[in-house]
């Protein structure tokens, strides 16, 4: 999946809720839980079904899952790290809980096997996203449904204000943006339109998807220096280095500042468009 299995785990399992307050976990662990239940209900999972978590991790989706398709079900979780797997604890599972080490490019499952595989935040780290895809539509049976959640991470955007900001720190901004619009990355071009095409040429007819802002706010100053503290992703810098490395030293620090004045005045959000994809496998 291009990111070792070790750098997974260390995000997942440390960095993740590091720099954190115990407001701020609980709001990060409530917006976990409602990409995992919106996820869980675009699948449409069904008792005694038999499900696949794909980029399972330690098992957000799967622990849930296992509760909708019951003791006659069974769910697979599939991650490229064994240690994220050997986190997710199967032994209370209210269904049989299989646990797989493997590439989500070459799934170990056999044709047409499975009525539901569900993802989240697994596309977009990923070049073969098509590929991957053909990989869900062989292992799901005639009508099976894949259901994908997928931060639009390229539309982020927060509610500071620039009114008179520097017009070096306009001309960084606006590099920044056409760089990420210009990237071949997959979390750069990852959009509702490529991820229906993806599908499509996979073998899926796509149902529906639907965007759904996730909303994080940044209530204090103090809030504002742990946020660009954070590692927002597995094997990336802080979100201040990514910032200081895309804008210049420069452009960043006044940028950083005015972060911090406003919200010494009042909280200001970011906004995340998240994308919610499910499809029928076509045969």
């Amino acid at each position: 999946m291009g990111v070792a299995g070790d750098i997974w785990s260390e995000w997942l399992l440390n960095q993740r809720f590091a720099h954190l307050s115990e407001t701020e976990r609980a709001d990060t662990l409530r917006a976990l839980r409602f990409f995992r239940d919106t996820t869980l209900e675009h699948a449409d999972i069904h008792p005694g079904q038999t499900l696949i978590d794909l980029g399972a991790g330690t098992g957000l989706l799967a622990h849930r899952a296992a509760e909708l398709v019951g003791p006659q079900g069974r769910v697979i979780a599939i991650d490229v790290s064994q240690k994220s797997l050997r986190e997710l604890d199967h032994r209370d599972s209210p269904a049989p809980l299989l646990r797989v080490a493997a590439d989500a490019r070459a799934v170990p499952v056999d044709a047409s096997s499975a009525d539901r595989v569900v993802m989240r935040s697994v596309l977009i780290y990923i070049e073969a996203v098509e590929q991957v895809l053909r990989e869900c539509a062989r292992v799901l049976r005639p009508g099976g449904r894949v259901a994908i959640c997928e931060p639009l991470n390229a539309r982020r955007y927060n509610t500071v204000s620039l009114e008179n900001a520097s017009p070096e720190l306009r001309a960084a901004l606006q590099g920044m943006q056409a760089s990420k619009q210009a990237a071949a990355s997959p979390m750069a071009r990852m959009a509702p339109d490529y991820l229906t095409s993806c599908a499509t040429a996979a073998g899926f007819d796509v149902i529906h998807s639907v965007v759904i802002d996730d909303v994080e706010q940044l209530a204090d100053a103090d809030a504002v220096e742990r946020y660009v503290c954070r590692v927002s992703a597995p094997g990336r810098p802080t979100i201040a280095q990514q910032y200081e490395q895309a804008l210049g030293s420069t452009a960043w620090g006044e940028l950083y500042q005015r972060w911090l004045e406003h919200a010494r005045q009042q909280p200001f959000e970011w906004r995340t468009p998240m994308l919610y994809l499910a499809a029928v496998a076509r045969r």
